[in-house]
């Protein structure tokens, strides 16, 4: 991956080549980043997690996301970083810096490695599903919504329309002024300097939801978005499809009869 990219300290972006492998760096080892891995996914089969001071939280009698989402970034509010790491920062750094893994010959951060830039790496993708994977495996253990905890009595969906979403390439402007150096900053005020390029864009799209209800009642509509079909034509089954959907809208609504 070549990120043809300029640092703000003039420096290029280092590029990965094609063919390399992950391995030890000065301060992260792979087998260790396997570890976390294993002990995360360990304490959701096993249905505990293992916090400081040996406390036991039992991730099958409540939705736990977002302590696993804690560990598996490693922030402060984990629950035992010392024994589940930081798997999700440590995959980054390690792929990050895979060029120079000692920092021998002094490459600068990659694109992966800064959060303004990292989305531009396919790299990302692969890390953020490999995530994902594990809130996946966690959710398929836990109790499936009941039919009582869905259903709103006396409401029923008649029917649903949507327009049909179509995307373009549109040109967009920004200005990279901040891509400048001058000896005073009041001397930037003179000048503007804009780049353009194409961005993926969409037409304007409607959708419309028939719903009766028998009584007046407070509602909240969330409303998804997802592929019905994979990139060679198929139709994904709703198990499969589940994963890639994106909460499109959620508002709040005063249903009548």
């Amino acid at each position: 991956y070549y990120p043809e990219l300029r640092l703000q300290n003039g420096r290029e972006a280092p590029a990965r080549p094609e063919g390399i492998f992950a391995r030890n760096v000065d301060i992260l080892y792979v087998e260790e980043i396997k570890n976390y891995e294993r002990r995360i996914r360990d304490g959701i089969d096993y249905g505990y997690f293992a916090g400081y001071n040996y406390t036991k939280y039992n991730v099958r009698e409540k939705d736990y996301t977002n302590v696993l989402g804690n560990i598996l970034e490693g922030n402060d509010e984990s629950i035992n970083k010392e024994f589940y790491g930081a798997f999700y920062r440590n995959l980054i750094s390690l792929f990050g810096h895979i060029v120079d893994p000692v920092h021998r010959y002094g490459v600068p951060a990659s694109v992966l490695e800064q959060p303004e830039t990292q989305l531009r790496d396919p790299l990302f993708y692969r890390i953020a599903k490999r995530v994902l994977s594990v809130f996946y495996h966690y959710k398929s253990l836990l109790k499936p919504y009941t039919y009582d905890d869905l259903y709103m009595p006396g409401v029923t969906v008649e029917d649903i329309t949507f327009d049909k979403l179509v995307t373009y390439f549109d040109t967009f402007d920004f200005e990279i002024n901040n891509a400048l150096s001058f000896s005073k900053p009041e001397d930037g005020a003179d000048f503007s300097y804009v780049a353009r390029q194409y961005r993926l864009n969409h037409k304007p799209f409607f959708y419309h939801l028939k719903v009766k209800s028998e009584k007046e009642v407070d509602s909240v509509v969330r409303v998804f978005i997802g592929p019905k079909y994979d990139a060679l034509g198929r139709e994904y089954s709703l198990e499969e499809r589940k994963q890639y959907y994106l909460l499109l809208d959620t508002f709040n609504y005063k249903l009548t009869a």
